[in-house]
């Protein structure tokens, strides 16, 4: 069987698709084919006997290859993603950004009649699917890792040296104006310990310190390798974007990698972390995220409390490896794919 992701929005070495779906399928026996452009040639090219997309636009240039070939042909839709997101939304006035957001949710509705199944990454992004099209067939593939690709590192004492991460763009909308915040802060109440700020991002700026007890790294976003085997080395891990409606109803990727590097986590108190991970609190913090306090405190928790802090950081690993794990779900995922969505 041959099996091709047609990607409009993400690239060709995405963590969940190339290190994760394309894998499992290969390993299962599968011709596995990641099209990021020319996709009308290339797809007439290959004749792939399934198409996954990962956006509406993507979509229809699947369905495109399917008018023109007289196989059978299959489209599955991989929703990880909101659409329209806010981000379409922005730079309009009340009234435009309204009937931006009907004409757009308009849109994509009509292009999932196009799919013949679907993979849903959580709860929330399937629901509006799962209820206008209840016919169709689905299967949830959640965004966990695979632990055997994080790299975990000895706990050390955190109470004379801290390294904090945080990971992803430095908006304020993704919380990384509180992520400063929360260091500072950390620093000053916790003077004895000498903190690390390291940031990960596509973006670059200079962020500098006039605390002699903070240094603030800004490093380029790795490749999702050396990703995997360095976030271990930090200590504790720091996400506090807004917690508006639509990131509320998001799980964050990021969150699983966390887990498995066996640290513990401050992540903003979202539904779909509740939802989905229930047993997160026990292996860190879900917080307001202007709370600077509360989250500065349970730093400092962490700080002074050597047995806290391990127990945290190992039972984060523990739920990785026995119930989000990768391994777990991929059989499913290969099942719905090559048995003509039979699971």
């Amino acid at each position: 069987m041959k099996v091709a992701f047609v990607l409009s929005v993400h690239l060709s070495d995405d963590e969940r698709v190339w290190y994760q779906e394309a894998k499992s399928l290969s390993d299962a026996g599968c011709e596995v084919f990641v099209v990021t452009e020319d996709w009308k040639a290339q797809l007439l090219d290959i004749q792939p006997n399934v198409l996954i997309c990962d956006h509406p636009g993507a979509i229809i240039l699947a369905y495109q290859y399917k008018r023109h070939t007289t196989q059978p042909v299959r489209i599955i839709y991989d929703v990880t993603e909101w659409y329209p997101s806010k981000k379409y939304l922005r730079g309009a006035s009340f009234l435009k950004t309204r009937l931006k957001f009907i004409a757009l949710i308009a849109i994509v509705y009509c292009i999932a009649w196009l799919v013949d199944g679907f993979i849903f990454g959580e709860y929330y992004k399937a629901r509006p699917f799962r209820c206008l099209f209840p016919w169709k067939k689905y299967v949830y593939l959640s965004y966990y890792a695979d632990p055997q690709q994080i790299t975990t590192y000895p706990f050390r004492d955190i109470s004379k040296q801290c390294v904090l991460l945080y990971a992803g763009t430095l908006t304020k909308e993704k919380g990384f104006d509180r992520v400063i915040h929360v260091a500072q802060t950390a620093a000053i109440r916790f003077s004895d310990t000498r903190f690390t700020l390291r940031i990960l991002s596509k973006e670059e700026r200079e962020i500098e310190s006039n605390l002699p007890n903070l240094e603030v790294q800004v490093l380029p976003f790795l490749p999702f390798p050396d990703f995997c085997a360095e976030i271990g080395k930090a200590d504790i891990f720091l996400d506090l974007r807004s917690n508006d409606i639509e990131n509320t109803h998001c799980l964050p990727i990021k969150l699983f990698y966390y887990m498995a590097a066996q640290r513990p986590v401050i992540y903003s108190n979202l539904r779909a972390i509740k939802k989905e991970v229930p047993e997160i609190t026990q292996a860190g913090l879900l917080v307001n995220p202007n709370d600077i306090n509360t989250i500065v405190s349970q730093i400092g928790r962490y700080i002074h409390d050597k047995t806290e802090y391990q127990r945290a950081g190992q039972l984060a690993r523990q739920l990785t490896e026995a119930k989000y794990n990768w391994a777990r779900i991929a059989p499913t995922f290969v099942q719905f794919i090559t048995q003509n969505g039979n699971v």
